[in-house]
């Protein structure tokens, strides 16, 4: 997170972006990723989010789950 809000204040100052981007060893396409998670939901942005996937491709929808969870419990042979 201090490093996200180093590049943010650097880029507040108006320096370079090329220059920034070459002093923290990342790209521009990260850098202004960053930048405009920061300026959209502010100081609480630039923490560290979880890589866990909200939602699974091979998972059902939790009312369908829910229902075939309820009819084997109503029939458990």
């Amino acid at each position: 997170m201090e490093e996200r809000l180093r590049l943010v204040a650097r880029d507040l100052d108006a320096e370079g972006m090329s220059d920034v981007c070459r002093q923290f060893a990342i790209s521009r396409k990260t850098s202004y990723r960053i930048l405009n998670r920061y300026r959209q939901e502010g100081l609480e942005a630039l923490r560290d989010r979880s890589q866990r996937l909200v939602r699974y491709a091979y998972q059902l929808p939790e009312p369908v789950e829910r229902l075939i969870v309820e009819g084997k419990r109503g029939k458990p042979d």
